[in-house]
Parts: structure tokens; sequence; C-alpha cells
């Protein structure tokens, strides 16, 4: 059988800068009587496109406006197809701005509808990082969005390629969508999409570093992240844990809190913690993650066993006798110390298995471990 290849552009009747588009593109509607068909309807039933059989191989680009979603594609296959009944699909004005890739049909007749919404930013992008354009075989970028500022996107597709290291801003891109069987190709220029780059986040050097609370039931643990580089001068670290599974906060470090190529992250109670960064503008406070976070592995902080104590007490035996206690005490971290009444710390005493001797009367006595806990 002879290949026949159609180009057909449908245009509405609208101004073209309130038109949306879709691609069709249409691999194999052929069979011996020439009676496969696939039509497309707009929402209100009216026909947009509609063909009959022995065609092969084409695609055509589709105008139309929003309100002629959701669009209804009803497909016939032929005497060659395999399908014995009517296909019929929606493809909603959701489908279209999620840049849905949408396959009908069945064996050997199959039709594609193609959105311009691709390629869409989900976040901050490093600098160094690769953008991911699976969409399309010519891709073209820009620093401002306008007609004649574009050129074409190289592999590998990165800002750091064809603008520097040094880059930090908006990057415009588009891309060609081409059908993938029409014989002429046809092609569906992209919606353009903004990425934010950021500088590359610098990677660790060795794992995170936890440091114990000193406390049971305390947040005086710490975990101290070592990095291989600096970041730049304009540049700050977005930092984000996660405790136990679930986003705890985020916060913003300045380089000038990068000890060495090292940042502490202090008040942490027992846990189990990931931390994601990334390193971004001094002037940026957005706490969204882009693709370029790192994430660490997790650590733990851990809590010594609570401190407690008890006091048995030693009555006089004979009149003018002393009074005493004996203390003991476990938990926490060892030596242990104590205090009489109204002493202060600085004032504690070295715990032992001697007895503490008393005055006629009432007393405090208050046990710290080696790390001032008390009891709780």
């Amino acid at each position: 059988m002879k290949k026949i290849t159609l180009l057909i552009l449908l245009f509405s009747s609208i101004a073209s800068f309130s038109q949306e588009q879709v691609m069709l593109d249409i691999e194999r509607l052929l069979n011996l009587t020439g009676n496969g068909k696939i039509r497309v309807l707009t929402s209100s039933n009216s026909t947009l496109y509609e063909s009959y059989g022995a065609v092969n191989n084409y695609g055509l680009i589709i105008n139309l406006t929003a309100s002629n979603f959701p669009l209804s594609l009803i497909f016939t296959s032929g005497l060659n197809g395999g399908c014995s009944t009517t296909q019929t699909y929606s493809y909603t004005y959701a489908d279209y701005l999620a840049g849905r890739y949408f396959i009908g049909g069945c064996a050997p007749e199959y039709f594609y509808i193609r959105s311009p919404h691709v390629n869409k930013a989900t976040g901050p992008v490093g600098v160094c990082e690769n953008i991911s354009l699976s969409v399309g075989n010519v891709h073209y970028y820009s620093t401002t969005g306008a007609a004649n500022s574009w050129s074409v996107f190289p592999s590998p597709q990165n800002a750091q390629s064809v603008l520097g290291s040094g880059f930090r801003g908006s990057l415009y891109i588009k891309s060609d969508i081409d059908s993938y069987y029409a014989n002429p190709k046809v092609t569906l220029t992209s919606k353009i999409n903004i990425y934010t780059i950021t500088g590359c986040s610098p990677k660790l050097d060795g794992k995170p570093a936890p440091n114990d609370t000193k406390c049971k039931f305390e947040s005086s643990g710490s975990v101290t992240l070592k990095f291989l580089t600096e970041i730049d001068n304009n540049e700050k670290f977005l930092f984000t844990i996660y405790k136990n599974g679930v986003f705890d906060k985020s916060i913003f470090a300045l380089k000038s809190e990068i000890v060495n190529k090292s940042y502490t992250w202090t008040g942490l109670a027992e846990g189990s913690y990931y931390i994601k960064y990334q390193s971004q503008s001094v002037s940026d406070n957005n706490t969204t993650l882009g693709n370029s976070a790192i994430t660490t592995d997790s650590f733990d902080i851990k809590s010594p066993e609570p401190l407690t104590f008890t006091i048995t007490e030693l009555q006089p035996k004979c009149h003018g006798d002393q009074g005493a206690v004996l203390v003991t005490a476990k938990g926490g971290t060892s030596p242990y110390f104590y205090m009489i009444d109204g002493e202060i710390l600085s004032q504690k005493h070295p715990l032992t298995t001697d007895p503490i001797f008393l005055t006629e009367g009432d007393h405090k006595i208050t046990v710290v471990d080696d790390n001032s806990c008390i009891e709780k």
C-alpha cells in the first residue's frame, strides 16, 4: 500500500493571543475499506477534527480555547486494527495544563495528544545541575525571554555550560515538540518555563557528626556538617531538618556562620534525623528546596538515662549525735554531686558512698550529674 502523508493545520476564528494549542499525532489509520476514524470534539460537541481511514503517519496542530475543554476523542478502528468497539477518551484542561502526554487507540493504530505545557520548573536549580528536558528534540534558552534572545540549549543542558558557573537568576527555556510519526514533521513550540538558577550546593566531606543531649528530656544535642568547598560570598545555606521522618523546620545560615567549612546545628532533642540543604542567594528567602538540594545520611541524637536518686535517712542513736543521710544516684552522666538546702551549683559537693551529716531540722537535697542535669 502506498504511503500517504497529510499535514493539516486547523485554525479557529479566535485571536491568536487567546489561543491554546494541542498536537494530534496519528500513527497509521489504514484499512481495506477506509472506514477507520478518529474524531475530536469540544465540550459543546463541535467537531474540531475528523478523519476517515486511509491516512498514515501525520500530525496536526489544533487551535482552541480553554472553554473548548474537555476534549472528547472518539476512535473507531479500521478492519486491520485491534479494537472491535469504538473507543472514547476525554482530555481535560487539567490534563492540558499538566502537560499530559496522552495515548489512545489500539495496535497497530494509535493517536497521541501533546500539550505545550512541558518541562515545568519545580523549584530552584543549581547552576551546575542538568535540567531534565525529556520532551522535544530541540531546546532553547534565554536570560530575558525576549523574542530575539533565544539560543539553542546544547548538551549537557545546565546553565553553567552556556552562561558560566557564576550565573544566578532566571533562565527561560522553551522546546520544539515534534510529532513522532508525521512525515514531514509537525512542530509545536512549548510554553516558556522559567527556572531560578542558584549556586551548586557544596557536597559533604564525610557523614554528619552528631552530639547527644547532655540531659534526658532536653534539646541540647547538635550535629556538625563539614563541606568539601565554600559557598560564594553572595550566597547562604538553606537547611531543612526532618525528625523521625517528618519535616521539623528550616533555617538559613550565612557564610559567616560556616567555620572551617563546617556548620553545627544546635538545639536538637533525642530522635532520628536527616537534613536537606542547598545554597542560594543571600537575597532569596524562599524555603522551597530545589532539585539541587543534597540529602544527608540519617543520624541519631541520643540521650542518657534520666537521672534519679534515693535518700536513706540515718537518725541519730543518742542525744547530741548528728543525723545523716545516704544518697544513691543512677542514670545521667557520672560522677554525681549534691547541694544542701540553698547551696548553688558552684557550691556542689562530690557524692560518695559516705553518709552526709546534717543538723537537726528539715533539709533539701539536690543531686546533679556531671552535666548539671537534675532529676525530672
